[in-house]
């Protein structure tokens, strides 16, 4: 069963994180329990690719809370191991 789409907790999920350094609300339009969310998001300057820089499918699956979750966990683990 589908999970029911929370805009406030995904926007709070993005506030949380310490690799999000600005975020833009740029339109929220609902209607009768469906919305068009449009956000904007900076990241702290740097990018995830593969080590031999070729672009691999992606793993999230249309579940916008928790592909949010896996993207912020995958970027803040990449950053931490190019700080050591």
């Amino acid at each position: 069963m589908k999970q029911k789409f929370n805009f406030s907790e995904a926007i709070s999920i993005l506030r949380a994180s310490d690799i999000i350094s600005k975020i833009e609300i740029k339109n929220v339009d609902e209607i009768k329990g469906r919305g068009i969310y449009k956000v904007r998001c900076n990241l702290i300057p740097y990018h995830f690719h593969t080590k031999d820089g070729n672009i691999v499918e992606s793993e999230l699956r249309g579940n916008v809370i928790e592909d949010l979750k896996k993207v912020l966990f995958t970027v803040k683990n990449a950053i931490k191991k190019r700080e050591y």
